[in-house]
């Protein structure tokens, strides 16, 4: 407040100067005072209560202490160096599912996520995060982040107010033209402009920014886009005289975003400013160009961009036409000279543009393609260490209808590369689990829009074209199990590839015709039989494969649970088998493990045993008691198996825990079978 005793005429003077002061500098920002409070420790725990008053100190940046030390102090958690004058009193509240904004939210492109009524007093904006590992990219967002951070090698002593004007241009005809219209604001419903310019600091010998400005990127980039930066220094005195200027040029710099034909990396670039910028200087050479006082303008950039990546090879790809015939020529770099997180940031669009080549380009490209997609699947469990981002991607992106035949290509080519011992075989029978995935969502869909899901007596006539297709790449899959599983190094990838086999074959009970699906399982079953040496490999793939069809909620219904009139349980056994039934196949291949196994290949089978028990005991669908018998009545060749091995199972060599799996499984079958079948049964076997 002004004394009292000034005189009105040097108050009016005061009053003058100040609202000429605020004309001329109105559209400059000076910031004033600072004030920071921590919001985690260095644990990354919440550092303050919420709901309750926080009181953070104001502070002043002098002539001795600059802002550069200032934020430096603060970053390491240290109390800075500079005199306090007062508080900043805020409150910090946490979102919750009541957020009573969610209708009036707007998103990191100042896009409206829900339509709500313009007239909503209330708006919240979404705040962009940066993320330090790369995810998929799933919505639209297109924005550049450029944060102006230092001038390095500053000597100049009189321009000491300096502002940083940033603008995004498409040409570069004229440095100081009018930009794009296309930097945000603070407000969400303010419209763009075509510059953002820094605060100005006042008399800092060490210029040092701390704006961030935001740009919306467009949909098509030009070669010759780029942002300009104009360094400004502000006359904060009145003019001398009345055309001074309020603001003088004193260098520009500029950054390429899209000469190499991809947006640069995201990290720190070091800018030469230059005293003039010619028309046309993209293109002039650097080297030529007339520097100021050899200084520099470090930046910081960073984009989100769901439509352009920083990868150039990647970016080649994507924007090639899948009919090209500069195709087979990218495929043979694509993806393993491109970046793995831009891979991961553009997966959706990259599959998308891998199966449109797959399915309509020539048999020699197509294979080049399908080992492009096996790539990619590397590429993601390298990065991830999971293919949880995969399995994300199959079950809400992949879309049948934009690849005609997709399913039918991905099995062709897969087989050729089985079958010609392809460069990428053996990375195709890794990350088989996510190829087979994929084929299984594919031919789901494909059955699904021919309207065939729901109605059984059309399952002959599904997959017509792909069933010996099916056939041999199980074939060859089956094969490759067997491989890898007698290798000494290779024997978990054989397990996984056994595993994933096993889910594709469950899988095919839902959508295609059963009959065919058992000569599937029946084909497997024989080829892992008949594995010459030791009978532990052969019982743990048939265990491996039935462990995986016993979880299957068809696995009832498919074994037709009737009670069947007995002559001999080995005839009941060999019926039940050559009948396709899974119970049959289950337990011929327990009786060879059984009569030949040790005592882990036995504890494994009776695991197996026990599990299929438990199912059927928690499924709601066989809770009466003639379910149950039934249900039971599937399992009597069993008894058969324990007289038949008795003393072999029940020697003191066995451990405890092998015993009482025998023994559950033993009251289970006794508890539940019909008392007629069971005399029936033991009648029989009493006269053999």
């Amino acid at each position: 407040m002004m004394k009292e005793k000034v005189k009105e005429k040097e108050r009016n003077k005061f009053i003058d100067e100040t609202r000429d002061a605020i004309g001329r500098l109105a559209e400059f920002r000076q910031n004033y005072a600072w004030s920071a409070v921590r919001m985690f420790n260095r644990g990354g725990k919440i550092n303050i209560q919420f709901h309750k008053p926080v009181f953070p100190s104001l502070s002043r940046v002098s002539k001795s202490v600059s802002i550069s030390d200032f934020v430096d102090e603060i970053a390491s958690g240290k109390v800075p160096k500079v005199k306090s004058f007062g508080s900043f009193h805020c409150e910090v509240e946490p979102v919750t599912e009541n957020f009573p904004v969610a209708e009036g939210r707007l998103n990191t492109m100042n896009l409206k996520v829900n339509p709500f009524p313009p007239d909503i007093k209330v708006q919240a904006k979404e705040v962009q995060s940066f993320f330090p590992q790369s995810y998929p990219e799933t919505a639209f967002v297109n924005n550049l982040y450029v944060r102006p951070l230092n001038v390095l090698r500053w000597k100049s002593t009189h321009l000491r107010n300096l502002s940083v004007e940033v603008k995004f241009m498409e040409n570069d005809l004229d440095a100081d033209g009018t930009g794009v219209k296309n930097v945000y604001l603070n407000s969400g419903t303010a419209p763009l402009r075509d510059f953002a310019h820094s605060a100005v600091w006042y008399h800092q010998k060490k210029p040092r920014f701390l704006d961030e400005f935001k740009i919306q990127l467009p949909f098509q980039m030009r070669q010759k886009s780029c942002l300009v930066f104009t360094i400004y220094n502000i006359n904060c005195k009145p003019p001398k005289k009345t055309k001074d200027p309020i603001r003088n040029v004193v260098a520009y710099g500029y950054l390429p975003l899209y000469h190499y034909k991809a947006l640069p990396e995201k990290k720190e670039y070091e800018l030469i400013l230059y005293s003039k910028l010619p028309a046309n200087f993209l293109s002039v050479d650097p080297e030529s160009l007339p520097t100021f006082d050899k200084t520099a303008l470090t930046i910081d950039l960073d984009f989100v961009s769901s439509v352009f990546s920083s990868d150039a090879k990647l970016e080649q790809f994507l924007k090639e036409p899948p009919e090209s015939i500069n195709m087979a020529t990218i495929l043979k770099e694509f993806p393993t000279t491109s970046s793995s997180s831009e891979i991961i940031r553009f997966l959706p669009i990259t599959l998308h543009q891998l199966f449109r080549v797959l399915c309509m380009a020539g048999s020699k490209i197509s294979l080049s393609a399908f080992a492009s997609i096996v790539g990619v699947l590397d590429t993601v469990f390298t990065m991830s260490e999971s293919e949880d981002v995969i399995d994300s991607y199959i079950a809400h992106y992949l879309d049948n209808q934009a690849y005609p035949n997709l399913g039918l290509c991905l099995i062709q080519r897969w087989c050729t590369v089985l079958t010609s011992n392809h460069v990428c075989m053996r990375d195709s029978v890794r990350h088989a689990r996510p190829l087979l995935a994929m084929i299984s969502k594919v031919l789901t869909l494909q059955v699904d829009s021919a309207k065939m899901l729901g109605d059984d007596s059309n399952r002959p006539k599904r997959f017509e074209e792909e069933v010996d297709l099916i056939s041999d790449l199980l074939q060859q899959l089956i094969r490759s199990v067997v491989q890898l599983f007698q290798s000494s190094t290779d024997k978990e990838i054989g397990r996984l590839l056994c595993f994933s086999t096993s889910h594709f074959l469950n899988h095919l009970f839902t959508i295609m015709d059963r009959g065919v699906v058992f000569e599937y399982v029946h084909t497997a079953m024989e080829t892992f039989s008949k594995i010459s040496g030791s009978i532990s490999v052969a019982g743990q793939l048939q265990l491996t494969l039935i462990r995986v069809l016993i979880e299957s909620p068809l696995y009832i219904g498919l074994n037709a649970p009737s009670i069947p009139k007995f002559s001999t349980s080995n005839k009941l056994l060999t019926e039940l088998y050559d009948a396709h039934v899974l119970v049959g196949i289950l337990f011929q291949a327990c009786d060879r493990i059984f009569t030949n196994g040790d005592e882990d290949l036995i504890r494994m089978a009776l695991n197996v045993l026990t599990d299929a028990l438990i199912l059927h005991d928690d499924d709601v669908r066989f809770q009466s008691v003639k379910a149950r018998e039934r249900v039971a009545s599937l399992y009597l060749p069993y008894l058969f198996l324990m007289v038949k091995n008795w003393n072999k199972l029940s020697s003191g060599n066995y451990a405890r825990s092998t015993k009482e799996a025998l023994n559950h499984i033993l009251f289970y079958v006794l508890k539940s079978v019909p008392q007629k079948v069971m005399q029936e049964w033991w009648g029989k076997e009493t006269e053999r």
